[in-house]
């Protein structure tokens, strides 16, 4: 588009003198309003550059706000995914298990409510611990032992 234009303004020169004739204006005033206009054209073509880069810019930014909300919508539904996990599973564990109703005794364990069972492993190596509460073994932790310490 610019050799058009510049090829253009190269030409008016030839044809400003049968086209100030026609236009009643001397060759003079014709080229000072060409010489206008040629300003007009380069400030449109300044323009027109630097709106084309704010463009690309804005294009740019453009894509990292998509991927930026793309990546949250991730984590977002990553958490949802977890809550609803978490409503299905342990929510109804605990509404199922009635813990804390009463006080019941360990049968698979052999304690009373709330003691502590200590099982240990046939060569005497190790060892789990459970806590008996309302009818229900809990595990407690585990711990090793090494025979001669």
């Amino acid at each position: 588009m610019k050799n058009k234009i510049a090829l253009t303004l190269l030409m008016l020169p030839v044809a400003a003198a049968p086209l100030a004739q026609n236009t009643g204006m001397s060759t003079r005033e014709l080229n000072q309003a060409l010489s206008r206009y040629d300003g007009v054209i380069a400030r449109m073509e300044q323009q027109n550059e630097r709106l084309m880069g704010e463009l690309r810019a804005l294009q740019r930014e453009q894509d990292r706000v998509t991927k930026l909300v793309e990546s949250q919508q991730g984590q977002i539904q990553g958490g949802i995914d977890g809550l609803q996990e978490f409503r299905n599973t342990e929510l109804e564990n605990i509404r199922a298990s009635f813990w804390g109703s009463g006080k019941r005794d360990c049968k698979d364990l052999g304690v009373k409510h709330q003691q502590i069972k200590v099982t240990m492993s046939p060569d005497n190596t190790e060892s789990v611990r459970f806590l008996c509460f309302d009818g229900k073994p809990l595990l407690l932790g585990a711990e090793k032992y090494v025979v001669g310490r």
